[in-house]
C-alpha cells in the first residue's frame, strides 16, 4: 500500500488532475477520455484517482465549476467597475459567457455529452449549483441597486435566460455555425429589452 498523501500533496494532485483532464477532455471529449490517460499524465496510480473522484464525470463537473467561478468573478467585477449602462452591461455579461464557451471546447464538443453529464449529476450537486448561480445573480442585482438601477426581474428568470443561451451555444453544430452568432445577438437584445429595460 502506498503512503498517504499530505494535505498539500492532495491539493496539488487535485489541481493537476483538473489541469491535465481539461486538456484531454478538450482533445477527446469526456466520453472517449480514459482515466488511465489522466493518471499517467499526473503521475499517480489508477487507485489514487479514486481518492479524489468517483469517476471522470465527477472530475469533469469539478472543472466546469472552476470555469464558472472564474467567469462569475469576472462579471461581478465588471458590475462594480463598468461605466456602461445596465443594458449594455447585461449584453456584455452574456457575450462573456458565450466567449467562455467558445474558448472551452469541453463546453461545445458534442462527443463530451456535456448536458447529459450535468443532467445526470446528483440532486445535491444540482441544488448546490443552482444556489451558487442564483447567489451570483442576486449579487449582481444588488450591485446595480447600489448604483441606482433596480431590476425587478426575479433571479430565477435571469438565470433561465442565461442557461437558455448557453444551451443554444452548446448546440451550435445542430443549429448552424453560420447563423448561431446572429441568432445569439438577437436573443440577447430581446432578453435585455424584456427583462432589463422593461423591468426597472
Amino acid at each position: 500500500m502506498g503512503r498517504a498523501y499530505t494535505l498539500e500533496e492532495k491539493k496539488q494532485i487535485k489541481e493537476n488532475l483538473k489541469k491535465f483532464a481539461k486538456e484531454i477532455f478538450k482533445e477527446k471529449g469526456v466520453k472517449k477520455a480514459r482515466i488511465e490517460e489522466i493518471t499517467k499524465a499526473v503521475g499517480i496510480s489508477l487507485g489514487g484517482f479514486y481518492t479524489f473522484y468517483k469517476n471522470k464525470e465527477e472530475l469533469f463537473l469539478d472543472i466546469i465549476n472552476d470555469i464558472e467561478k472564474e467567469m462569475f468573478k469576472k462579471v461581478i467585477q465588471e458590475a462594480k467597475t463598468t461605466e456602461d449602462s445596465i443594458e449594455e452591461y447585461f449584453r456584455k455579461v452574456t457575450y462573456i459567457m458565450c466567449e467562455k464557451m467558445n474558448k472551452n471546447k469541453i463546453f461545445i464538443d458534442k462527443d463530451s455529452d456535456v448536458l447529459k453529464i450535468i443532467n445526470n449529476s446528483s440532486e445535491e450537486d444540482k441544488k448546490r449549483a443552482l444556489e451558487e448561480d442564483l447567489f451570483v445573480i442576486e449579487r449582481i442585482k444588488s450591485i446595480w441597486r447600489e448604483r441606482g438601477c433596480n431590476i425587478d426581474t426575479p433571479a430565477e428568470k435571469l438565470l433561465g435566460v442565461f442557461r437558455c443561451i448557453t444551451t443554444i451555444r452548446s448546440n451550435a453544430d445542430m443549429i448552424g455555425e453560420n447563423v448561431i452568432d446572429e441568432l445569439t445577438l438577437h436573443i440577447i437584445d430581446k432578453f435585455v429589452e424584456i427583462y432589463i429595460t422593461e423591468n426597472r
